[in-house]
């Protein structure tokens, strides 16, 4: 703890951090200078700038990688989860594995119902649950997976949005 973490990476995902916009765009220029001489090249295009802070609508100026200036955006979509400019980071759960769960249900006919289980914890379970190890979340936000998760249990086997699945999930 108490130990500034300037730059997150995963794969080729990267991100920068700075309190100043100046030491920010040092950060990028080292980047490209570093990526170039190792043959690696940094889009700008696809680069974004997200603010956050008290002064987050602030005009702070262009920033750019190389010749090209980073568009700058409201949110910013890293490794599946959103993140959203503010007085604080927000940070988003993407939605999609239940729209995924409702097209397993659309189109799964007269499959059994462990057989849609299977289907749900196999490709929802993981889309609803990626990166929460690695954020903060409030009762809310917890009881609004869960209540997803119970809902996909609910929509497998028939059971009525005020049954219980608990015995269920636990057989």
């Amino acid at each position: 703890m108490g130990q500034y973490m300037g730059c997150l990476l995963y794969a080729d995902d990267l991100i920068l951090l700075s309190a100043s916009v100046c030491k920010l765009q040092k950060m990028l220029n080292i980047c490209y200078y570093v990526g170039s001489d190792i043959d690696m090249k940094f889009n700008a295009r696809k680069s974004l700038l997200l603010c956050v802070g008290k002064h987050f609508s602030s005009n702070i100026g262009d920033l750019h990688v190389g010749n090209e200036d980073i568009m700058r955006k409201d949110s910013v979509k890293y490794l599946g989860v959103w993140l959203c400019s503010g007085k604080r980071l927000q940070i988003v759960q993407l939605e999609s594995s239940m729209l995924l769960s409702t097209l397993i249900f659309s189109h799964s006919g007269s499959i059994s119902e462990m057989l849609k289980l299977h289907l749900v914890e196999s490709y929802c379970l993981p889309m609803l649950t990626y990166a929460v190890k690695a954020l903060y979340l409030k009762k809310s936000q917890i009881s609004k997976l869960n209540t997803s998760w119970n809902n996909a249990y609910r929509r497998s086997f028939r059971i009525n949005a005020w049954g219980s699945v608990t015995d269920l999930q636990l057989f």
